[in-house]
């Protein structure tokens, strides 16, 4: 059989075999995930067989027959034993029109020359049996607790005919099926298991990156720099008693915090800066139909990853100041309540930005709902933290923010507002009532020339053409 060549295309299927094939679903293998499985199959009212080794009654109530009585007792045999025991199995007594599921996992990936286990299996079965790659991405912990299987479960093989029956079969017990190809493709499927986080690589490599950068930049302006000449200071005078104590102690507390503080700030703006810059590209390609370059796209992809990250640190810098903050807020200078006030505020946005985010809370809310809660709050979230930030630095007679006074590191608030200004100065143009009108219409689907959508304005969500 060539690759993605219909198993048994020699054999004609019988018309009758277009109709739904019997109600009756043959486990084979009476081990945790078989059990779980057949438990679901029969609560959701399928009659279950399952073949062992070993006669017993299972929990479900299912009596277990032999494997080679189980072999042809039913339509849908479900593969549920360790695949090292397939050449163990009476493979030889299944007949035409009888499907296989292969739920097997690997220890390893299968590599790009290896075949599947379900490849394996179709190449030891007699012709005419379809084979189908399934459930291999579910648990017997998700199949005994969950009432609702939320998890969309792919399926494989080169029969069309037989994904519709293991879909209808499977919906019976609550899974949400989707064609994921042919057989050949059941190798991605069997690595889905493998996978661990794919979405956060890259997020968190950059996010990583980031914080070291500032990192440095902090220890830099603490043991390497003093009076604004470079050189090595792990130690400082005490102003109360005049002692020589070790700066270095600070490497794991203060400089932890002032990085937290830079690194949340700068991710937070990673999460609107993507946005901007792809309105700009739709401004000037008159379309939202032109592809965007990939870096942007992937970048835009991160958003949800960088804004989780983003609240992680953000947390980590208000827990240690909430310990270590002991000044009387009602007596300081104007800009350190306007800080205090902002950076709450800011950080509280924050955590319902994060909650809404969660899929649970997300799915229960409209289009509308959703992005305003992301954009509105989103950039009232970046406003807010970045005059957190700018308000600190504006601390009378030193003034911070427009000062050089750290060899070649930037101050902590210098380098944490760079990429937040740089992301408002962006997003101001995009205000403009002009602008806004052309940018909605665009999103609406209409193409523009250059010169062309700009006879008009949109003020508070109203248009008016000219």
């Amino acid at each position: 059989v060539k690759m993605g060549e219909a198993h048994g295309a020699d054999v004609k299927i019988p018309v009758n075999a277009l109709d739904p094939i019997e109600d009756t679903v043959v486990i084979i293998g009476s081990g945790n995930f078989g059990k779980a499985l057949a438990t679901r199959f029969s609560s959701s009212g399928v009659k279950v067989l399952v073949g062992s080794r070993h006669d017993r009654v299972l929990n479900s109530g299912c009596q277990t027959i032999s494997i080679e009585k189980a072999m042809i007792a039913g339509d849908i045999i479900i593969l549920a034993t360790p695949f090292q025991c397939l050449g163990t199995l009476p493979l030889d007594l299944l007949t035409r029109r009888q499907i296989v599921i292969d739920c097997s996992n690997r220890i390893s990936k299968c590599k790009s020359e290896e075949l599947s286990h379900a490849e394996i299996v179709e190449g030891k079965v007699p012709s005419g049996v379809e084979v189908v790659k399934a459930l291999n991405t579910l648990s017997a912990y998700e199949l005994e607790h969950s009432k609702t299987l939320s998890k969309h479960v792919p399926i494989a093989s080169d029969s069309k005919w037989a994904k519709k029956q293991v879909g209808i079969i499977l919906g019976r017990i609550g899974c949400q099926t989707y064609d994921f190809g042919l057989l050949q493709t059941s190798r991605e499927i069997e690595n889905m298991p493998h996978t661990f986080f794919p979405s956060w690589h890259v997020p968190l490599l950059v996010s990583s990156l980031i914080w070291l950068l500032l990192y440095f930049m902090q220890f830099g302006r603490m043991y390497l720099c003093k009076n604004n000449m470079l050189g090595w200071y792990p130690t400082y005078v005490s102003h109360k008693d005049g002692l020589i104590y070790s700066s270095l102690t600070n490497m794991m507390l203060k400089d932890i915090i002032k990085t937290c503080d830079g690194h949340a700030l700068n991710l937070l703006a990673a999460c609107y800066l993507p946005g901007v810059l792809a309105a700009y590209l739709q401004l000037m390609r008159g379309t939202k139909y032109s592809e965007f370059p990939k870096w942007l796209s992937n970048w835009m992809l991160c958003r949800k990853q960088f804004g989780l990250l983003m609240l992680f640190s953000a947390s980590v810098h208000g827990i240690y100041y909430c310990m270590l903050f002991d000044k009387s807020v009602s007596d300081s200078t104007w800009n350190v309540k306007a800080y205090i006030t902002a950076g709450v505020v800011g950080y509280a946005v924050a955590v319902i930005l994060g909650i809404t985010s969660l899929p649970s809370v997300s799915s229960s809310l409209s289009w509308r709902e959703f992005r305003a809660i992301q954009s509105i709050l989103g950039w009232t979230c970046l406003i807010l933290c970045s005059l957190h930030c700018a308000f600190n630095a504006l601390t009378p007679p030193k003034y911070k923010l427009f000062r050089w006074e750290n060899c070649c590191f930037f101050s902590t608030e210098q380098i944490a507002l760079i990429l937040p200004v740089i992301t408002l100065a962006l997003k101001l143009p995009l205000l403009l009532p002009c602008a806004d009108f052309r940018l909605t219409r665009i999103r609406r689907g209409e193409d523009y020339k250059l010169t062309n959508g700009w006879s008009g304005i949109r003020i508070f969500g109203m248009e008016i053409s000219f």
